[in-house]
């Protein structure tokens, strides 16, 4: 092991002494309060991200609905015109 593998392991190891020792069974209740509220938070992130796609699925069915609606107005739009032109006698190879 290289020099500096080794000095990186021996100041992780005093971290995670020093880590162990400054928290102490007092620390607990706080801790373990800090921790409920983090798991309340995660649910409602969670909640909230479900809401979201749900959200945007619905999006995307409503622009779906829009586009195949476009598509039909103008296929729509496009055959009154071209019973326009058989009524006005215009054919449109001429033009």
């Amino acid at each position: 092991m290289s020099d500096t593998k080794a000095s990186v392991l021996i100041v992780l190891a005093m971290i995670m002494a020093s880590g162990c020792s400054v928290f102490s069974s007092n620390d607990e209740p706080t801790l373990q309060a800090q921790i409920d509220d983090l798991k309340a938070q995660l649910s409602k992130v969670s909640s909230d991200a479900s809401k979201a796609l749900k959200s945007a699925k619905q999006s995307d069915i409503a622009a779906q609905q829009a586009a195949d609606a476009a598509k039909e107005a103008l296929k729509y739009a496009k055959d009154a015109n071209s019973k326009l032109d058989d009524l006005l006698n215009i054919d449109s190879d001429k033009n």
